[in-house]
């Protein structure tokens, strides 16, 4: 389990779980600030929505460059707060970030294309219609710490990819790795302040919740917390995605190779300490009938 202490009221301080010393720090936002960094992304995005679709892919594709070159030392920041291997914050992460910057400077600017509605109804053949994408806004994204940069990355780019601003606030367990999603995207041409990063513990989720400026929120988390993020988000007609705790299954057939089955049973349940939310948690094996 991760763990964080904390030195001063205005400090957030970020603990290995492998060596319990700190690794680094953060300012911790205080949630009346909250709602300045909404409109400090709101001023950036009344500009960014305006930027065509090309545009916006030409930036994710450098971010996917970026994320290369700085990929010695995004992953140890990943396993300095995380103690996870080195192969599996590369491989589960930094794999991730490249492989959805690539996906969206490639199918953005086709997936928001406006679109020609045809009409079946013989009172509508007169008229023309199209569906067309527009930004939302400012979108919040509240992430965990168990992939504490490939879950805020992928989110806060297909936001920006849509031309929205957004504000990230990452576990208070991993401040310090979730910095690096705003780095990567300002130093691949992204305006600066269109994503803002606020740190603190619940307080501060909650007060980007509440936000009215806020059109949009993204959590990733437990059951618990995404009920009450749906339930506050929904008092005032925000929509939410929320991606909460799974009881993901193994099946094994009676036909199965059983090495294979076991190597696979054995990788999906302790990848990540088995703290993630594909991880195997009930595995069902067939018996075989003769």
């Amino acid at each position: 389990m991760t763990v964080a202490t904390t030195t001063s009221a205005s400090e957030l301080v970020s603990v290995s779980p492998a060596t319990l010393e700190a690794v680094g720090s953060v300012p911790r936002t205080d949630p009346r600030d909250v709602h300045a960094a909404v409109e400090r992304s709101r001023s950036v995005q009344a500009r960014w929505a305006n930027v065509d679709a090309a545009a916006r892919a030409a930036v994710l594709r450098r971010a996917a460059a970026v994320v290369r070159e700085h990929a010695d030392a995004i992953a140890d920041s990943i396993v300095a707060e995380t103690a996870k291997p080195r192969t599996e914050a590369i491989a589960n992460e930094l794999y991730t970030a490249v492989d959805q910057a690539r996906w969206l400077a490639r199918e953005a600017p086709r997936v928001l294309r406006d679109e020609r509605v045809r009409f079946s109804q013989l009172h509508l053949k007169t008229k023309k219609a199209w569906l067309i994408y527009e930004p939302l806004g400012v979108v919040a994204a509240i992430t965990p710490w168990n992939i504490p940069f490939g879950i805020p990355f992928v989110q806060v780019a297909a936001s920006v990819a849509a031309g929205n601003g957004v504000v990230l606030k990452p576990s208070e367990l991993t401040p310090l790795t979730a910095v690096w999603v705003q780095r990567v995207l300002e130093e691949a041409g992204m305006p600066a302040g269109l994503v803002q990063v606020v740190q603190g513990e619940a307080d501060v989720g909650e007060a980007l919740v509440a936000d009215p400026g806020v059109a949009k929120i993204f959590f990733t988390g437990s059951v618990g917390v995404g009920r009450r993020i749906a339930a506050a988000a929904g008092a005032r007609g925000c929509p939410v995605v929320l991606e909460l705790g799974g009881r993901d299954p193994m099946v094994v057939f009676a036909d199965a190779d059983l090495d294979r089955a076991v190597d696979g049973a054995t990788f999906a349940s302790f990848l990540n300490s088995g703290q993630a939310c594909v991880s195997t948690e009930r595995i069902y094996v067939e018996r075989a009938v003769y």
